[in-house]
């Protein structure tokens, strides 16, 4: 008797040490049981498939539309997976749509794999992937824990600018800089070069993540501030009506959450990698597709509303 009760503590000190209970009952439960979910799209076609059995050379000759990339280095969370799914439901009509992962890195940018083994970060390896696969195919870069509502633009813009950026930096109220987090450009371009030679100089340094994320964005806005080959345009959902900037807690709420300009914003960016470290959020993670589009979150609902 007494090792079932020291069972049933361990296993409730466990659930509760992960996630809120009451927390989890309440936002699990079905909002509508005829929700209509979608099972099997072209989206988890392309998720699932992995481009490393093909030449890369071969795939990037046969697209004829700009590129859209996503890297996706190995977390398949199903969030990302519903994320994936939005930005090819938005964007197939206008681009190519190029998921890689670590494995096609080697085939796709070489030149660059002895930089990139170098980095002592996930952010910074990330970066360098970005700008170099920007810098040598050109096209859209989008992260996979992105959200989009609607298409970022048309063709014509990455094809017409040299570099254009699309959000502005959300985690420091003080922060008004512009995010590098989506881009565009043409292959070649200047501005490009200019932070990917920054970054392979520094691939060895900044062992604190957090200091060389905010040094990234510095480097980076202060290049495009000194140079005219830059455009921009805020198409991210950060500023609520209220005047606050969002917050991940505002995607767990089960109350309409109202921001600035929504009609005119195109994505929100989920940063996966502060759920993971979050304790009260990232149950998020485990929840399958279909929970999460039928929990009561208001999360669910920019989803359902992205992918209906």
């Amino acid at each position: 008797m007494e090792t079932i009760v020291a069972i049933i503590l361990i296993f409730i000190m466990i659930l509760f040490d992960t996630r809120s209970l009451g927390r989890f009952i309440n936002i699990a439960k079905p909002r509508n049981n005829n929700l209509k979910y979608i099972s099997k799209s072209l989206a988890t076609e392309l998720f699932n498939t992995r481009s490393s059995s093909l030449n890369a050379k071969t795939i990037i000759s046969k697209f004829t539309k700009s590129r859209l990339w996503i890297y996706n280095n190995g977390a398949e969370f199903p969030l990302i997976n519903l994320c994936i799914k939005s930005i090819i439901k938005h964007s197939s009509d206008l681009y190519n749509i190029i998921i890689i992962s670590d494995n096609d890195i080697e085939r796709l940018i070489p030149e660059y794999t002895t930089h990139i083994h170098m980095c002592q970060s996930n952010y910074l390896k990330e970066n360098l992937i970005k700008f170099a696969i920007l810098f040598k195919y050109g096209g859209l870069w989008v992260p996979k824990d992105t959200l989009l509502l609607k298409p970022i633009n048309s063709i014509n813009d990455v094809y017409s600018c040299n570099l254009k950026t699309y959000g502005v930096n959300n985690r420091n109220y003080n922060d008004k800089g512009i995010s590098e987090q989506i881009l565009s450009s043409k292959k070649n371009d200047s501005l490009v070069k200019l932070i990917l030679q920054f970054l392979m100089k520094n691939a060895r340094g900044f062992q604190n993540a957090i200091e060389f994320k905010s040094s990234v964005n510095k480097r980076f806005n202060e290049f495009i501030k000194n140079n005219s080959g830059h455009t921009h345009n805020n198409i991210g959902l950060t500023e609520k009506c209220s005047g606050a900037h969002y917050h991940i807690s505002d995607l767990f709420t089960t109350n309409l959450v109202k921001f600035k300009n929504y009609s005119n914003k195109s994505y929100i960016k989920l940063y996966i990698d502060d759920l993971e470290s979050l304790r009260e959020y990232n149950y998020i993670l485990s929840l399958s597709e279909r929970e999460i589009l039928n929990s009561n979150l208001f999360l669910a609902l920019l989803i359902n509303k992205s992918l209906l």
